[in-house]
């Protein structure tokens, strides 16, 4: 008896050893739980760049500066009103073309990420050259000179008011003394760079503005070794982005009227455009 009891025994054993390996595996594999594959998230489709969605803004930026040239020609030049009329109609045509492209670079920075587009000097300069080819072609030899003359005063203008607005920054993180006031100044006026300073009434009036990115051996010249020490961590050229909105939403403001003529040559412009759309 014990030998028959032992020999079930032992073909048991034996059954068990011959299950095949691959009921075993899918019996572990039952009983084992479900490995989960790790979430990927979809990346957004990348549209394409569609200035439609920015024309607005773009529109504001432009034309805001568009009619500040505009009466700027009309009061140094006094253009005759068939002269204004086509001046008006010819910058329209400029501007749309910079509002285009304007509305283009603030969309794809958007779509970067970042903050990187054309900024308020580049447009303002992109108009005031269209508009002085315009007045090139559009008024007499004496009022084209006496525009030249009054642009190239307007800039020595604006450049002294820049210059004394830095200057004044600067002078109120390291205490500047009369001396080095005129020196760095002069050393400022030297080396001028019209990016350091796109509006002198933002810096002067905005103080979280920081100092623009002047290279140091424009000022550390003048400076004592703890002025230079101090110099050195300032921050530079980190404009604080709320207080350029803030400036640049109170510019606009300032913005002036739309007369006759100006509102003559939108309009021209849009009614071409939506007979172009119909065609």
């Amino acid at each position: 008896m014990r030998h028959v009891l032992g020999l079930l025994v032992s073909l048991g054993v034996v059954g068990v050893c011959l299950i095949p390996a691959s009921a075993l595996a899918q019996a572990q594999k039952a009983e084992a739980p479900e490995a989960v594959a790790p979430f990927k998230p979809v990346p957004a489709a990348r549209q394409p760049p569609n200035p439609g969605q920015f024309l607005a803004s773009a529109d504001r930026n432009c034309r805001h500066f568009f009619r500040m040239e505009f009466h700027f020609i009309d009061q140094v030049c006094s253009p005759t009103p068939e002269q204004a009329r086509a001046i008006a109609g010819d910058g329209e045509k400029a501007l749309q073309k910079m509002i285009l492209k304007n509305a283009d670079d603030i969309f794809k920075a958007r779509q970067e990420g970042n903050s990187s587009r054309t900024g308020d000097l580049e447009i303002r300069e992109a108009i005031r050259r269209d508009l002085a080819e315009i007045v090139k072609n559009r008024l007499t030899a004496e009022q084209a000179k006496r525009f030249r003359n009054e642009t190239q005063k307007r800039t020595a203008d604006w450049r002294r008011a820049g210059v004394a607005a830095i200057v004044e920054l600067i002078d109120a993180e390291l205490f500047l003394s009369p001396t080095q006031r005129d020196e760095i100044r002069r050393s400022l006026d030297r080396n001028w760079r019209g990016d350091w300073c796109p509006s002198p009434d933002l810096l002067l009036s905005f103080p979280n503005v920081s100092i623009p990115a002047i290279p140091d051996e424009c000022v550390e010249p003048s400076l004592t070794v703890n002025q230079r020490n101090a110099w050195k961590k300032l921050p530079k050229g980190l404009q604080s982005h709320l207080a350029v909105g803030i400036a640049s939403a109170s510019l606009r403001l300032d913005t002036p009227p739309e007369d006759d003529v100006l509102r003559e040559a939108r309009e021209a412009s849009n009614r071409s455009k939506v007979k172009e759309d119909a065609r």
